[in-house]
């Protein structure tokens, strides 16, 4: 194989890395922001539940 050749295949190896890491955190990214939002929502959620419960009690 040339020389020339393996650098090439070698060049766009790095390039193909490159760009599948920085998908995949992306993703992770997107999966945090995802578990956070959810995580606030339920921390809403029963927040409200509570000050509607502790309303209907008194």
């Amino acid at each position: 194989m040339p020389l020339c050749e393996l650098i090439t295949k070698a060049h766009l190896l790095k390039n193909a890395i490159e760009v599948y890491s920085s998908i995949s955190l992306t993703k992770r990214n997107i999966c945090t922001i995802t578990d956070s939002l959810v995580q606030l929502m339920l921390v809403y959620i029963s927040t409200a539940f509570k000050a509607s419960f502790a309303e209907s009690n008194q």
